[in-house]
């Protein structure tokens, strides 16, 4: 779907989607693995202790992120429904997006439940500084979203990954041992006393995020469009049949 006929060069998320480019017949040294673009402010801190602080969290207890996304699509209720039965004290950010029906019933929601201190936002640009604070990042495996927690350090529980590109970066994030998922909500619970309880798991993961990283995306793509600006390369035409092939 994204296949252009015409182009100068191709930036890419991963290494994966180079190979499969270049066996599509694109020219090798015009597709470059930059990672996708971010804003450089997601960049963490040297711990949790001051995030957690300056958000007005207890910096002795872990703090679970669930993110239903710009457009706030998610299953959060089945969510703290099922974060409820946590034995261990959490806390828990729900960032509802876009959807202020969806932040009034996760409200009802949260009104409802006492076993763990529950924050609730609707739209924020404060994403960054919760990332910051937080210990684990439960929600869809957006590209973007996922780029901005890996360049955190953030450990992720996937859940309800759209059909298609979702799954495709789902199965990415788990091949890198960023990220678990959970396939029913009934086991969220289990995997997120299971992670809090192993912090060398945790840890684990955290290290590669950090690893498969790419925060420096738009810098390195700027840098190389403005060298192509001083040295135009030639535009490269796929015929239509490799278009049709991809």
């Amino acid at each position: 779907m994204w296949l252009c006929r015409v182009f100068h060069r191709y930036f890419v998320a991963n290494e994966e989607s180079k190979i499969h480019l270049i066996n599509l017949g694109i020219p090798k040294e015009r597709i470059i693995f930059s990672g996708i673009p971010i804003d450089p402010i997601f960049k963490p801190s040297p711990s949790k202790i001051e995030p957690k602080k300056s958000l007005g969290f207890d910096p002795e207890l872990p703090v679970i992120l669930i993110s239903a996304g710009a457009l706030g699509v998610s299953p959060a209720e089945a969510i703290l429904e099922s974060l409820e039965t946590l034995q261990m004290p959490i806390q828990i950010v729900v960032v509802c997006g876009k959807n202020p029906q969806m932040e009034e019933k996760i409200r009802t929601k949260a009104s409802k439940l006492s076993n763990h201190t529950i924050r609730i936002y609707g739209f924020t640009d404060s994403m960054h500084k919760l990332m910051d604070a937080a210990d684990l990042f439960i929600g869809k495996p957006g590209g973007l979203t996922a780029s901005e927690a890996m360049a955190m350090g953030l450990p992720m529980i996937i859940i309800s990954p759209i059909p298609g590109q979702e799954e495709f970066n789902s199965d990415y994030l788990l091949e890198k041992g960023v990220a678990i998922k959970c396939n029913e909500f009934t086991t969220l619970a289990y995997k997120v006393s299971y992670l809090l309880s192993h912090p060398q798991k945790l840890q684990q993961m955290r290290k590669n995020a950090f690893k498969h990283s790419t925060p420096k995306a738009a810098y390195k793509i700027v840098k190389i469009l403005l060298e192509d600006e001083l040295n135009p390369p030639e535009p490269v035409c796929l015929s239509p049949g490799q278009k049709e092939h991809a």
